[in-house]
This record gives C-alpha cells, sequence and structure tokens, in this order.
C-alpha cells in the first residue's frame, strides 16, 4: 500500500467514526502526495479541526487554507522553506506548530490568524518577523529558539497576552523597549545568544517568573537592574564570561542575589565599586 493509500485509508476511517482528528503522522506522505490528497479529497477534508503530520514537505499547496474549520495544525519536523498566503484563512487556529523547517520569512497573512494561542517556530533559518505578528493579539505562547535572530521587532510588544517566549539559540544582543508593554509574560528564555549584561527592560517584566541567561557571553552584572527585580524570580546565569559584578550604591540589596540563578558565591563589600565572584558554578 502506498503512503497516499494509507492517507487515504485513515481518512475513511475518521470520517466513519465522525472523529475531526487526523493524524498523517509516519506515512511517509510527499510533495506531491499531500497535494493530491487536497484536491481529491477536498471536501471530506474540510469538516477537520486538527491535523498532524511528519512528511518531509518542501512546500504547501494553497489548498491547504481551504480547510477553515482547523483550529490545531502540525507541520513539525519537515522540509519547509515558505507558507502559502493562504495560511491566513485558518482563522480558527489556535495551536499552529512550525518547529524544524527551513523556514526563512514567514507571509504578512499570518497576522490574520487572530485566535491563534500557540505559535512554534523553533528551529528554523528566521532572521525577524514581520510587522503583521502584532496583531495575534491571543498568543500567550511563542516559540523561535534556534532561528537566526539578531533583532526582535518592536511588534512583539503588541503580543500583550504571552505568557511563555522563546528565543534561546538565536543571535540577540539586546530586546526592544517595547517588551515591557508584555505584562503577562511570566517565562522569558535567552539562553545562548549575544547578551554581555542584564537587559535593563526585563526590569518592567512584573509578572515574569523565570529568566534564562545561560550561556551568553555576559561580562558583568548591572546591580542597578537586579536590585529592581522580584526576588522571586528564577535567574538562570552559567557558562558566561562573568568576572565582577558592579554594585557601587547598591550593595545593600545584594543580599537577595546571592544564590540567585548558578552564582553559587560572591563576596561583598559596601565600599567596593566592583566586587569579584569567588566561584561561579559551570
Amino acid at each position: 500500500m502506498t503512503p497516499y493509500e494509507k492517507a487515504l485509508e485513515k481518512i475513511t476511517e475518521t470520517v466513519e467514526t465522525k472523529r475531526r482528528i487526523l493524524d498523517l503522522r509516519g506515512l511517509n506522505l510527499n510533495d506531491s502526495d499531500f497535494i493530491k490528497l487536497l484536491k481529491e479529497n477536498f471536501e471530506l477534508l474540510q469538516p477537520y479541526e486538527s491535523m498532524f503530520g511528519w512528511y518531509q514537505f518542501t512546500e504547501l499547496s494553497s489548498e491547504l487554507g481551504g480547510l477553515i474549520k482547523l483550529s490545531s495544525l502540525s507541520l513539525a519536523g519537515n522540509q519547509l522553506k515558505s507558507l502559502p498566503a493562504e495560511i491566513g484563512n485558518l482563522e480558527h487556529l489556535k495551536r499552529l506548530s512550525l518547529d524544524g523547517n527551513q523556514l526563512s520569512k514567514l507571509p504578512p497573512e499570518i497576522g490574520r490568524l487572530e485566535y491563534l494561542k500557540k505559535l512554534g517556530l523553533a528551529g528554523n533559518q528566521l532572521r525577524s518577523l514581520p510587522a503583521e505578528v502584532r496583531k495575534l493579539k491571543s498568543l500567550t505562547r511563542l516559540s523561535l529558539n534556534d532561528n537566526k535572530i539578531t533583532y526582535l521587532s518592536s511588534e512583539v510588544g503588541e503580543l500583550i497576552n504571552l505568557i511563555s517566549l522563546g528565543l534561546d539559540g538565536n543571535k540577540l544582543s539586546s530586546l526592544p523597549v517595547e517588551i515591557k508593554n508584555l505584562k503577562k509574560l511570566k517565562i522569558l528564555n535567552l539562553r545562548s545568544n549575544g547578551f554581555t549584561g542584564l537587559p535593563s527592560e526585563i526590569v518592567e517584566l512584573k509578572s515574569l517568573a523565570e529568566l534564562d541567561l545561560g550561556y551568553n557571553p555576559i561580562v558583568n552584572l548591572s546591580a542597578e537592574v537586579l536590585c529592581n527585580l522580584d526576588s522571586n524570580l528564577e535567574l538562570y546565569i552559567y557558562n558566561n564570561k562573568l568576572h565582577t559584578v558592579m554594585i557601587g550604591r547598591f550593595s545593600t540589596c545584594f543580599d537577595d542575589y546571592i544564590n540567585i540563578g548558578y552564582l553559587k558565591a560572591l563576596n561583598k563589600s559596601e565600599q567596593a565599586e566592583q566586587i569579584k565572584l569567588d566561584e561561579i558554578l559551570k
């Protein structure tokens, strides 16, 4: 039985059982198989609400945009280099996983997915996000890990319902001022980027519960920033180039941060302009 025939069999099975979830993983469908599946079985596929599949696709058919009832779509682990503009027709999508592809950009039509809550874009070739991303007001989780992003656009600051933002494995060295608008953000992953110190913008993130800055070339910590962070924040700073902590007049607030993250020990002196770390847990 060919991959196409197996997929057709699955569709028949789910239609008969009135399920609205189509799982095509493990069938080894290729581009032409999937395009044929959409074109020849379009009416059967329209009622589906969820679709999962790892197919080794390099492109998507525009017919995908006709499956307007989809609320969940996973196309992770393929070789997609672009998305059709018709992706914007899937206006009921709440979850979209595109992790592990070869995407270098997103179409502006992505901004039409106004009900989207979870967007997975980890492991692609993205360098930036389109301005239209600001329209994704319902988004609570955004994963951009392991891309090639050198700067984060100000539009991210308009994603006011974000709870989790993953940016590890990129080329960032700063954050946009507008990130302070993410009042609900609880988890921020900046691991393995190019930060040389604590981004001052994190002070404004009052709901932040976890911040990972491991594997960055951090050379100093600003006590002024540390002193304005919630002492309950889990701050991870490890495998870096940290040698000194600039404290000056901010030394009195350092007690709360002696054991923060992976900083194992600090020698304190209120008179010193800086203090040296006795040990950094690598």
